[in-house]
């Protein structure tokens, strides 16, 4: 600002941090991914443009390839469990604590974070101990999934449990999937939780707040969606409305018009 070099600001949360607010101020332009984060910018200068997201995640899916890579061992629905970069201790705990029942039914891709990954590996390892070994290998733990395994997951997984943070959000919307959103509880400003209850609106995803999760509670809503394939389908189509696939050309475009002016 001080050299005057035009600044764009992009504010991927439904409610902004206190730098983009503060810098909002200096800005040129603003880009917001939800519209409702339009209210804390000035009006003059704030674009609704949608989040964006890499093109892999709008491909047309080919699921038996993506489960061909991922080495799953059989034809059993999958979820995707994450817990951001660095994983969430609370949901670990909660998907060890129903694992047995989850495998019964279902294969389990789990991101538990690096710091957290001895720890859940160890902790399954006691929980499906004794179990059918068709249990075991239809669990998969890992540390922190990189391209390309991330995108192949998400091609795969019939159902994602995630925090809510507005990457995710987004990649879920532009895959088209079914979802279980665990907000952090103290994220700034709260925006996991409204970023979380404004994508469920209609039907698009189920919330659980972090204070209300139990094992029990989370069992129950993962078989509400896997048992009912109506509700499972509605979901899909309803998150895939949600995806704003010209993000990228539109911020792009902005950026140009900007320079040319």
């Amino acid at each position: 600002w001080l050299y005057r070099i035009p600044i764009i600001i992009h504010e991927s949360d439904s409610v902004p941090g206190l730098t983009n607010q503060i810098l909002s101020r200096l800005a040129t332009f603003i880009a917001v991914a939800w519209n409702d984060a339009a209210r804390y910018f000035p009006a003059g200068k704030t674009y609704y443009t949608g989040e964006s997201v890499r093109d892999v995640f709008f491909e047309t899916p080919q699921p038996e390839k993506e489960r061909a890579a991922l080495r799953l061992a059989s034809q059993k629905p999958v979820i995707l469990v994450l817990g951001g970069s660095q994983g969430a201790q609370k949901i670990n705990d909660i998907i060890l604590d129903i694992l047995p029942e989850l495998l019964a039914n279902a294969e389990v891709i789990h991101q538990t974070g690096d710091a957290l990954y001895e720890e859940v590996a160890r902790e399954a390892k006691i929980v499906l101990e004794g179990q059918p070994g068709s249990l075991l290998i239809s669990y998969h733990p890992t540390s922190f999934l990189i391209e390309p395994d991330y995108a192949s997951a998400f091609c795969a997984a019939d159902l994602i449990i995630s925090r809510a943070g507005a990457g995710t959000i987004f990649e879920i919307a532009a895959s088209g999937k079914a979802s279980v959103l665990i907000p952090l509880t103290y994220s700034a400003g709260d925006h996991q939780r409204i970023n979380a209850v404004i994508f469920s609106n209609d039907g698009r995803a189920e919330v659980v707040e972090e204070s209300n999760l139990t094992p029990k509670l989370l069992l129950s809503v993962i078989n509400s969606i896997l048992n009912d394939p109506e509700k499972k389908k509605r979901m899909e189509e309803k998150a895939r409305q949600f995806a704003t696939p010209d993000a990228s050309k539109i911020i792009a475009q902005a950026l140009l018009n900007l320079i040319s002016k």
